[in-house]
């Protein structure tokens, strides 16, 4: 697999397996770069064996695939 085969920021780069929607992210114009509930990011990202938590510490994997980026789990936003 390419190294950007899971990328969900544009260009794409020609990648079957990507999708090719925006991430929605809690607060992309101050730099909070989590995944909001619903974003295209969520549960779709590729499980590598030896990565077992994301950029806070936390689980990398909580639902049935790990996020896209470097933060699991999606954040409610009201």
């Amino acid at each position: 697999a390419r190294a950007f085969d899971r990328s969900i920021l544009p260009p794409n780069l020609g990648s079957p397996s990507a999708p090719t929607q925006r991430p929605v992210f809690v607060d992309e114009a101050g730099g909070d770069l989590r995944l909001r509930t619903g974003s295209p990011g969520v549960d779709v990202g590729t499980k590598i064996p030896y990565h077992l938590v994301d950029f806070t510490g936390g689980p990398r994997q909580i639902g049935v695939a790990p996020d896209i980026g470097a933060y699991e789990g999606a954040v409610v936003v009201e």
